[in-house]
Formats: structure tokens, C-alpha cells, sequence
């Protein structure tokens, strides 16, 4: 695995960043790539936001998903007005993909799907066919689908979505997320055979 550091200065921030995409985008199967953490952390999700960004300017067609059914973690910091998301719109009511996603306003190669209502039966639907064939689609319209999923150290549904992602990140708190967490969440990870890119350490002082 890679280790690579976030930290409170923009740059390096900006640097990072380009540097985890130009890791990815050299392995040329991997296309749809999970971010996740060991426990609730507060970087992980502007990780996911900026990386997605950061391919869509280099002229790639980016489409990110919120697949934190447990909690709405990207409306959190990017006002959504009037959607659902996939849990209400796709997968409960067979909505076309086209008319759920959302155009981001920084970047036109860049759309959204944003998880809507909160669940406690999130691993049953990420586990689901209806899931499977949605991510399928999606790889198939864009180049990359960069999906964002709950802590791994806690639940199992970033290992589920992990078997339905080329290769998955680990956003690493830092001077929070002890040894212990990590290994744990990437023993969690390696028992369904995930492909662990590498793990990105987060300072929240940024």
C-alpha cells in the first residue's frame, strides 16, 4: 500500500490529491474506486468530493456517489435542494438514472448521486442486485465512478461495496486513528478480498 499525507497546508492538500489520482489512473481496469475510513472522520468526505473534482479536470467524466446510507454525508457539505437520491428515486422507485443526477456547479464533468433518506437496511440494498447493476451502468457511462461508504472499522458496508469496487482507499485521521483501528479495518477489508489502493492520512486542520 501507498501512504500519503493530507495536511493543513492548501497545496500540499492540492498535491495529494493529484498524486492519488495519478495512482490510480495509471492502473488502467480500475474505474470505480471506494473511499473509506476507520471510523467517522471529518476529511474523508471532502476527500472523496475534491478527488472526484480533480479528475473531471483533467477531462475525465466523473460521476460520484454517496453510498453512505446511514448517514447523508455529501449534503452536508453541498446544498442539495429537492433530492431524494438513490435509495427513494433508484432503487425504490425505478427512477431514470439521468433525471437523479446532479450537475456540479465548480465542474461540468462532474455529476452527483447523492444517497437521500437515511436506512438501517443500508447493507441489504448495497448488497442488493439492484445495487450491482446500477454501479454497472455507471461504469459503463463514465470513466470514473468514485464512490464515498460508511467507516470499514464499523460497518460492513464499505466491505460490501469493496467486492463491487476495483480498489478501495483508507482515509486515516491523523493524531486520532490508532494502529489498531487501521489494521483492524484492513483486516476487515482484506477477509472479502478487497483491492486496498493504499490509505491517505487526513490532518482535520486543513
Amino acid at each position: 500500500m501507498n501512504n500519503l499525507e493530507i495536511n493543513n497546508s492548501i497545496d500540499f492538500y492540492k498535491e495529494s490529491i493529484r498524486f492519488i489520482r495519478t495512482n490510480i489512473s495509471h492502473k488502467n481496469s480500475d474505474k470505480i474506486i471506494a473511499i473509506t475510513s476507520c471510523k467517522e472522520n471529518k476529511g474523508k468526505i471532502e476527500l472523496v468530493y475534491y478527488l472526484s473534482r480533480s479528475f473531471s479536470k483533467i477531462g475525465k467524466k466523473v460521476v460520484l456517489l454517496d453510498l453512505n446510507l446511514k448517514e447523508n454525508e455529501l449534503s452536508k457539505i453541498l446544498p442539495f435542494k429537492n433530492q431524494k437520491g438513490i435509495i427513494e428515486d433508484i432503487i425504490a422507485n425505478k427512477k431514470d438514472l439521468k433525471s437523479c443526477l446532479i450537475e456540479d456547479d465548480n465542474c461540468d464533468k462532474l455529476n452527483i448521486l447523492i444517497s437521500g433518506i437515511n436506512t438501517d437496511e443500508s447493507s441489504e440494498i448495497l448488497d442488493s442486485e439492484d445495487m450491482r447493476l446500477l454501479l454497472k451502468k455507471l461504469s459503463d457511462i463514465y470513466d470514473y465512478v468514485i464512490i464515498n461508504t460508511p467507516p470499514a472499522g464499523i460497518f460492513a458496508d464499505a466491505a460490501i461495496v469493496s467486492t463491487m469496487a476495483d480498489g478501495i482507499v483508507i482515509a486515516v485521521k491523523s493524531n486520532s486513528t490508532t494502529t489498531e483501528e487501521l489494521l483492524k479495518t484492513v483486516d476487515n477489508l482484506r477477509k472479502v478480498d478487497a483491492n486496498i489502493i493504499g490509505t491517505v492520512l487526513i490532518d482535520n486542520k486543513y
